[in-house]
């Protein structure tokens, strides 16, 4: 009976340990990300739903979906560039050519929503916004893709977003910001995001 107690006690113990050594530590400690907003997509036991509780821990407000909310539902959720949705990077390649997905791609880009996909195959993300429209590829006359994509090396995690900026004369424009990460652990790839 003792004997039990004390593997369970030091079952817990550890498993606290680490989850305070994973989410807690220092490089994290003066990162906050209250008023962030982040909707995961897709599968909730990968990497990318690591990452979506980790910045959840850091305070986050996390919603995961396992699909694509309504369209009709997008006012709803407030779309603006304080949001970012994470995709599974199965599911986004699963999904490259869906209409609905590429409608989303538009509206979202549009209002300056980080769009982001973590684990393998993560240059699909801009395959399928390169049929969005929303980030060109270049073509050759005959209609083959000339390899442009900026994560065609598919890092761990990878990211677009729509970045405004004011010249020195006061016009404001929008340029495509292009992110890519191959950090190695949870806890980097939150911080990468976060400074992105």
């Amino acid at each position: 009976m003792w004997i039990f107690v004390f593997l369970l006690v030091g079952a817990i113990t550890s498993t606290m340990m680490l989850l305070g050594t994973r989410f807690g530590s220092a490089q994290q400690e003066s990162l906050n990300l209250q008023g962030t907003v982040v909707v995961h997509i897709g599968e909730t036991g990968g990497l990318s739903a690591q990452v979506a509780y980790a910045m959840e821990f850091l305070e986050a407000n996390v919603t995961s979906l396992q699909d694509l909310p309504a369209l009709q539902n997008l006012p709803e959720m407030g779309l603006n560039d304080s949001v970012t949705v994470i995709f599974d990077a199965t599911w986004i390649t699963d999904r490259v050519n869906d209409t609905n997905l590429h409608e989303f791609f538009r509206e979202a880009a549009s209002k300056g929503v980080a769009l982001v996909t973590i684990g393998n195959e993560t240059s699909n993300l801009y395959y399928a916004l390169d049929y969005a429209g929303v980030y060109n590829s270049v073509y050759e006359e005959n209609g083959t893709i000339v390899d442009r994509n900026p994560v065609s090396f598919n890092p761990i995690m990878a990211g677009f977003k729509m970045k405004s900026a004011v010249t020195e004369t006061g016009k404001q424009h929008q340029y495509p910001s292009i992110f890519g990460s191959n950090a190695g652990d949870v806890d980097s790839l939150v911080q990468a995001l976060a400074e992105w």
